[in-house]
């Protein structure tokens, strides 16, 4: 069988609502800068998968 696109989004379960409830610690400066330079490094990636996903779902979905 293989891997397609699911439209249909899944619902979060009881113990992923319960970690997000729980405080957040804040981050270092070195942990903030290595969680930046990962999102800079990764922006072409998430750039070209907005652009395939404007293109192929054009009238519902924009860019």
């Amino acid at each position: 069988m293989g891997v397609g696109f699911c439209a249909v989004p899944q619902l979060a379960s009881p113990a992923s609502s319960s970690r997000r409830q729980q405080p957040s610690t804040p981050l270092s400066r070195s942990a903030l800068r290595a969680r930046d330079a990962l999102v800079l490094e990764h922006l072409p990636l998430a750039d070209a998968l907005a652009s395939a996903a404007a293109r192929r779902l054009f009238p519902l979905v924009e860019r």
